[in-house]
């Protein structure tokens, strides 16, 4: 064997560009497809479950709702305070506790203010109180009982409330009554002192009658004041109008009277004869003439005239003598009336010297007489809201039973379990195939063992695999230099060298083929020192693997094992018939098989043997050799 430079050792660092992947996803999706039976069958026994669990353990949410319009009279700017805070009484304990005792539940006073909830809107005052319920009969039934506790217990607060404002009302029109009487017996003592039976009503009296006759009076001076007027205006009338004036006056139009005659005829005729009739031509033509003689004649000449009295000089006469009547009758009218308004002057005077007194405890009787109306109409209004109490709110559409649920979990949960079955499943089967993240194709083993894939077979699954991956290996093996050793990983796979150096060293001695460098076995339990020698004088370090028995672990440790981090190359054996379509070569193969290249050109170590011949490839059929044969491998090494 000739000499060779040992790799790094242990210490060096691995190559950054890690060849292959952890889990390769061909091989998942293979798994999927191979389990696809058992996936469907798990999801149909979910989807099964699913229906069965819906039914029967998932609960469904009905919702009926009472409509109602608040009917309380205040400010738009307190509607939304007030309706609010009238609502949140709906779900007081109170009257959660009465809707629990009357429908006979069993659920806890805040879960049951849970089911109920109110929706208001300040601008329309329409308020929608809601319930819900498992049963679409329990939640119609459920929101009327909430509805009618509410009103009850709306209607009990206002009677109450009714009859604490009745009892003060009732104190209150007391207190009136004895207040007017105390006004009206001062007022009638003043009334009494001074004579006067009605001083309010005479000086109003009085007042009213000077007020009146001031008035007429200044209408009677209006009045003269006109007359005048009209007496002044009738004499510029009179002076100016003549006293006689013509009547009647004719004038003379003989040509305008022949040509409306003329046209006259012309319409009639026309009625009766064709346009092209000489006779109607002939008075077309008159008419013509007629019209242009009118148009050049000079003004009508008057004919007659008629002159007598001027009948606007005789009227105006009338008017002026009549108007002068009207005046002195006016005159004598204001003196009358000016007479009249200083005695009701004089008479309101004498009542006014007491009227300030007077009018303070008629006012004073007024009001208390005021207040006692008022309180009185207040305290009747109470006790008919006694009577009848008003809960402000009038129902616009009752409670119906809801024909379909508003919340319900069923489809949900249906779906959702065939969902979570099938996807268990798959995760079962992804699990069941990532399981101790065990090497199963070549991608997987090349980046656990961190080295190149140089080969994957079925062999030993398929007997007749073996020629197939001795013909793969030989090809590379022949274009190579140096040693190669050839070792299992574990026990079953050290059985499996012997029969893959046989047939490689039997493809060698065909007539014909090309001599190609040592391979040799090796064993991986044998103690670390000799195994790491002969590792490091060989030039490359083949590891046979079988498919789905090794762990990343077990493959990351083959490189601390042998001492060296490069030429270490790895073959797939035992591979599934369904995953044999997946690459057989991983990473760089190449420089797997040019190691032996380099390891000529380094000349051999001081303490290395004499070469000797290469003898015919040695089998290990079993891990555990003895310890001479052990030893003798490690010297032949």
């Amino acid at each position: 064997m000739s000499a060779t430079k040992a790799p790094s050792a242990g210490g060096a660092a691995p190559d950054p560009a890690r060849p292959g992947v952890p889990v390769e996803p061909a091989r998942l999706l293979r798994a999927l497809r191979r389990n696809a039976r058992a996936i469907a069958l798990a999801a149909a026994l979910s989807g099964v479950a699913g229906a069965a669990i819906a039914v029967t353990l998932v609960k469904r949410e009905f919702e009926a709702g009472v409509v109602l319009v608040w009917e309380q009279a205040v400010g738009r700017d307190e509607v939304a305070h007030e309706l609010q805070t009238v609502l949140d009484s709906v779900k007081i304990p109170k009257n959660l506790e009465k809707v629990r005792e009357r429908l006979h539940l069993q659920t806890p006073i805040e879960v049951l203010g849970q089911r109920v909830s109110t929706v208001s809107s300040s601008e329309s005052k329409v308020v929608t109180i809601k319930a819900r319920a498992d049963d679409p009969e329990l939640a119609a039934k459920l929101t009327d009982t909430v509805v009618e506790v509410f009103f009850e217990n709306r209607l009990e607060n206002a009677r109450e409330r009714l009859l604490e404002q009745a009892q003060n009302q009732e104190k209150a029109v007391a207190a009136a009554r004895d207040a007017v009487a105390a006004a009206r017996k001062a007022y009638d003592e003043l009334r009494a002192a001074h004579g006067i039976a009605d001083l309010p009503g005479e000086t109003q009296a009085a007042i009213e009658q000077a007020a009146r006759i001031r008035t007429e009076g200044e209408l009677a001076r209006v009045e003269m004041e006109a007359e005048e007027a009209r007496l002044e205006s009738l004499r510029k009338v009179a002076s100016k109008e003549p006293p006689t004036t013509v009547l009647s006056e004719s004038e003379i139009l003989p040509d305008s009277q022949k040509l409306a005659q003329a046209r006259a005829d012309l319409v009639a005729l026309r009625a009766q004869l064709a346009p092209e009739h000489p006779r109607v031509q002939a008075l077309e033509a008159q008419v013509a003439s007629l019209e242009q003689r009118v148009a050049e004649s000079p003004a009508p000449m008057t004919a007659g005239r008629i002159v007598g009295r001027n009948p606007q000089w005789e009227t105006a006469r009338e008017g002026l003598t009549h108007a002068t009547a009207q005046r002195d009758a006016a005159m004598k009218k204001r003196q009358t009336y000016a007479e009249l308004v200083a005695a009701a002057e004089s008479s309101v005077a004498r009542l006014s010297k007491i009227e300030g007194e007077a009018s303070a405890l008629l006012s004073a009787l007024h009001l208390a007489e005021q207040q006692l109306a008022e309180r009185k109409d207040r305290l009747a209004r109470t006790e008919d809201a006694i009577r009848a109490p008003s809960v402000g709110f009038r129902v616009l559409s009752p409670a119906r039973a809801p024909t379909f649920p508003v919340k319900s979990r069923r489809r949900l949960v249906a779906i959702a379990i065939p969902l979570l079955g099938l996807l268990g499943a798959a995760l079962a089967v992804l699990a069941r195939a990532v399981w101790g993240l065990r090497a199963h194709v070549g991608t997987e083993l090349a980046f656990w063992g961190r080295g190149p894939v140089v080969a994957t077979s079925t062999w030993p699954r398929d007997p007749e695999a073996l020629d197939d991956l001795a013909a793969d290996l030989g090809d590379a093996w022949r274009g190579s230099s140096g040693t190669t050793l050839v070792a299992g990983l574990g026990e079953a796979e050290a059985r499996l060298v012997a029969p893959l150096l046989e047939r490689l060293a039997r493809g060698a001695a065909e007539p014909g083929a090309p001599p190609g460098p040592q391979i040799r076995p090796l064993a991986l339990d044998q103690a670390l020192p000799p195994l790491r020698r002969a590792a490091r004088r060989a030039a490359r370090v083949l590891v046979l693997v079988e498919a789905g028995k090794r762990s990343g672990l077990d493959l990351g440790g083959v490189a601390s094992r042998l001492g060296r981090s490069d030429g270490i190359g790895f073959v797939l054996l035992g591979v599934a018939p369904d995953l044999a379509s997946l690459p057989d070569h991983v990473g760089d193969t190449r420089a797997f098989w040019r190691a032996g290249a380099d390891a000529a050109a380094t000349p051999a170590p001081a303490d290395a043997p004499p070469q000797q011949p290469a003898p015919p490839p040695r089998l290990m059929t079993r891990a555990r050799s003895p310890a001479p044969q052990r030893a003798q491998r490690r010297g032949g090494g």
